[in-house]
Order: C-alpha cells, then sequence, then structure tokens
C-alpha cells in the first residue's frame, strides 16, 4: 500500500492497513504522515527514511508507532554515515537508540 498527501485516497489506504487489511499488501509506504495520530499495534518493524533530517520528538513519535505491550517491534533508522548527518542529529539518533536499548 502507499500513501501520500498527494494520494486521493491516503486516509482510506492508510485505515485499511491498520486495521489489519494488508493480507495482500504486507507493506505499508508513507510519508510522515504515520507520525500524526496513526497507530499501528499489529506492524512489528517501521523503516524511518533519512532519519537524521527528524527531530527526536518526531523520532520518538515514529517508532512508538509500531508493536504494543507483548508485541516486540523493531525501529530502523536510516541515514548516512557521513557528510550530510551533522553532530546534532548524530545526537539526536544516539538518544533515540538508548532510549531503546534502556526498554
Amino acid at each position: 500500500s502507499v500513501a501520500h498527501g498527494r494520494v486521493p485516497n491516503a486516509g482510506r489506504v492508510v485505515a485499511d492497513f491498520a486495521a489489519g487489511d494488508n493480507a495482500t499488501k504486507p507493506i505499508l509506504l508513507a510519508t510522515t504522515l504515520v507520525e500524526n495520530g496513526l497507530d499501528l499495534p499489529k506492524c512489528n518493524t517501521i523503516f524511518i527514511q533519512d532519519a537524521h533530517k527528524f527531530g527526536l520528538a518526531s523520532l520518538h513519535q515514529l517508532r512508538g508507532r509500531v508493536g504494543r505491550g507483548d508485541r516486540r517491534a523493531v525501529a530502523i533508522f536510516l541515514h548516512p554515515r557521513f557528510g550530510e548527518r551533522t553532530a546534532t542529529a548524530a545526537a539526536r539518533l544516539a538518544a533515540v537508540a538508548d532510549a531503546d536499548a534502556s526498554t
């Protein structure tokens, strides 16, 4: 499933996916709209592209969108090793990793 701001039925696509109607489409590709209140407790993995460009609160919000309680979930933050990633961005990513490791 694909959802972004220019997809006319993005809300329906995301709602169907969140409801578990994803047997034939097990992957949701979305923009940061998932940060805005979408709850995906049945999903166990989220990939965040260009994670170094997000703020700390956004990274925590996105990480919290998958898994619940007894359902283990993984957040994979994709970012460049060098160059585009600033020291501040590296610190944000480390803070999210440290918070996740302590739970």
